[in-house]
C-alpha cells in the first residue's frame, strides 16, 4: 500500500496482480492500473518529482512498472517497464522482487528473494549497482525483504540505504558508490528475520519488526554519518525501546509522527497501535474505543492477550530448560568423577586408591556378663544348707500340626452338626458346650468296646464340611483319623 503526496488517495496491490487507487475518505474506487500479467504485487510507491508524478510497482514478475498519475482516466496503462519485453536486456532480478524504495529524483532500489539489491537510475532504468552481502553469498543467499532510503542524507558521503531480511541483520549501504558500510544484529540474538522497517522523515529514528513479534526503536541520528572521517568501530545504533507487539511475525510497521505512535500489522491478522515507549493503546476493531489524546482510555498497562500468553509460555520453557541444564550438569560431573576414579584404579593396579582394601576382622567373642556372676545377697552359713532352686522347665514351642489340630477341634466343637449330634445322644444334658473332639462321646464309645465310632461323626458331615475337613487333613495330618475315613 502507498498514499499519494497529498495523502488523499490510497494505492493497493493484490496477490491477483491488480493495482487500484481509492478515495481514502469514502472508500470509492478511483482508478485501476493495468499491467500485462497477473503476478503478485509485493511493493508500491508514489513518486512526486519536479517533472512528473507516477506510481511504481514491482512483484513476482521481477520487473519494475511505472504508471503515470492521470486522475482523469479510470484505466491507466504503464508508461514504461524495466527491463523491456523482448529487448534482450539482462533481467533486473533472478528471483522474486520483495521490496522497493525510492530516493527522488534519481535513485531506485529493489531487493529480491535471492538476497540481491539492485540500485538503478529512476529516469532511465539503468542499473548502477548490484549489492550483496558476503555472508549471504557464502550461506547460499537469504532473502532481503525490506529496503528503505534515508532521504535527508547525503548519498555520496553517508549510508543512505538500509536493508533487512531473513538473517536478522540490519545493513547500511552507500547507495551512490555501491558498498556495504556497516551491519548489526537487529534481532538482538533471537536469530529471527526482520521483515518490516520504517524511518521518520528526519532520519533519526528507525523502527523494526521481526518474525517473533518484537518491535525495536533505534536511535540512528549518528549511525554511519560522514563515514569518510569515521570508521566502523565508531558506529553506534542505540536501542531506545523494545517490546512484544504480536505473537507471530510482524509484516508491516508505520509511524504516525504527528501523535508519536507506531502502527503494527502481523500475520495473526491484527493491527495494533502503540506509543514510541511501547505502551499498548489498542487493537483496531476491539469493542472499546480509545481517544489517542486521553491515556486513561488506552489498554496500557495491560498487554495484548496473545502476547501475555506467549510471554508466560516462554518463561515456563526457560525454567524447564534451566532445570534440564542443572540435571545435565550433575550427570556430567558424576560421569567425570567415575571416569577419573576408573583411571586412577587402573593406574593403581586394579585397586581403587580412594577405597583401601578391606581387612578380615575375627568374629567378636562376647564376654560373660558381670550380672551373671555377681549378686547383691549376703552369704551366711544358713545358705549352705539351702537346696538349689528347681530349674524352670521350658515348654517346647508348639508344632504347626498341633496348632492346626486345635483349630480344627475348635471348629468341630462349634459346628452346628456337632451340636445336633450331641443333643441327639444326650438329650437330657443341660450344658450347651461340647468338649473337643478328642474328649467327645466317640472316644467314650471306643472305651466301651465300640472301636471307631467317633469316625462316624466324620462320615455324617455335609459335603461342604467334608471339603474343609479334607483340606485340613492333607495339610496337618490330624491324629486319630484312619486311612479309610472320608
Amino acid at each position: 500500500m502507498a498514499f499519494d503526496s497529498g495523502g488523499r488517495r490510497l494505492v493497493t496491490g493484490g496477490r491477483d496482480g491488480t493495482i487500484r487507487t481509492w478515495n481514502f475518505n469514502n472508500g470509492q474506487q478511483l482508478q485501476e492500473l493495468v499491467k500485462a500479467d497477473d503476478s503478485e504485487v509485493t511493493s508500491i510507491a508514489y513518486l512526486d518529482t519536479r517533472d512528473s508524478k507516477f506510481f511504481v510497482a514491482t512483484g513476482w514478475n521481477r520487473k519494475i512498472t511505472l504508471f503515470p498519475d492521470s486522475p482523469t482516466m479510470f484505466n491507466v496503462y504503464p508508461s514504461s517497464e524495466w527491463p523491456t519485453e523482448g529487448s534482450g536486456e539482462r533481467p533486473l532480478h533472478h528471483d522474486d522482487v520483495l521490496s522497493l524504495a525510492c530516493y527522488p529524483p534519481h535513485l531506485l532500489a529493489t531487493s529480491s528473494y535471492d538476497g540481491e539489491i539492485v540500485v538503478c537510475n529512476l529516469q532511465s532504468g539503468h542499473v548502477l549497482h548490484r549489492l550483496r552481502s558476503l555472508e549471504l553469498e557464502e550461506g547460499g543467499g537469504r532473502s532481503v525483504d525490506k529496503v528503505i532510503f534515508l532521504t535527508d542524507r547525503n548519498t555520496s558521503l553517508d549510508a543512505s540505504l538500509i536493508s533487512s531480511g531473513a538473517d536478522g541483520m540490519i545493513r547500511w549501504w552507500n547507495a551512490e558508490q555501491g558498498y556495504l558500510c556497516w551491519e548489526v544484529d537487529g534481532s538482538q540474538g533471537r536469530g529471527e528475520g526482520i521483515y518490516a522497517m520504517r524511518a521518520n522523515t528526519s532520519g533519526t529514528l528507525l523502527i523494526t519488526g521481526d518474525a517473533f513479534g518484537w518491535i525495536t526503536c533505534w536511535d540512528i541520528s549518528d549511525t554511519c554519518v560522514d563515514e569518510d572521517n569515521k570508521g566502523p568501530e565508531s558506529y553506534v545504533m542505540p536501542i531506545l525501546d523494545t517490546w512484544r507487539a504480536h505473537r507471530r511475525c510482524i509484516v508491516s510497521v508505520d509511524l504516525a509522527e504527528a501523535v508519536g505512535c507506531v502502527v503494527t500489522a502481523g500475520t495473526d491478522g491484527c493491527v495494533r497501535l502503540f506509543t514510541l515507549k511501547g505502551e499498548y493503546i489498542g487493537t483496531f476493531g476491539q469493542m472499546t474505543l480509545w481517544n489517542i489524546s486521553n491515556p486513561s482510555t488506552w489498554m496500557h498497562p495491560f498487554l495484548p492477550p496473545d502476547v501475555e500468553a506467549a510471554l508466560q509460555e516462554e518463561e515456563a520453557d526457560h525454567e524447564a530448560v534451566e532445570r534440564l541444564k542443572t540435571v545435565a550438569k550433575k550427570m556430567t560431573n558424576f560421569a567425570r568423577q567415575r571416569k577419573t576414579s576408573k583411571s586412577l584404579k587402573s593406574l593403581a593396579g586394579g585397586q581403587n586408591p580412594q577405597q583401601p582394601k578391606p581387612t578380615r576382622v575375627p568374629p567378636l567373642v562376647r564376654a560373660p556378663s558381670k550380672q551373671a556372676v555377681t549378686t547383691t545377697r549376703i552369704r551366711t552359713p544358713a545358705h549352705a544348707t539351702e537346696k538349689p532352686a528347681t530349674p524352670v522347665r521350658r515348654t517346647p514351642p508348639p508344632k504347626t500340626a498341633d496348632l492346626l489340630r486345635r483349630d480344627y477341634n475348635t471348629w468341630y466343637t462349634n459346628s452346628l452338626f456337632a451340636k445336633e449330634e450331641f443333643h441327639r445322644h444326650f438329650p437330657h444334658h443341660q450344658k450347651p458346650s461340647i468338649p473337643p473332639i478328642g474328649d467327645s462321646f466317640g472316644d467314650r464309645m471306643d472305651h466301651a468296646g465300640t472301636v471307631g465310632q467317633n469316625l462316624r461323626i466324620y462320615n455324617k458331615l455335609k459335603p461342604y464340611e467334608l471339603t474343609d475337613v479334607s483340606q485340613l487333613l492333607q495339610t496337618s495330618s490330624v491324629v486319630g483319623i484312619g486311612k479309610g475315613s472320608k
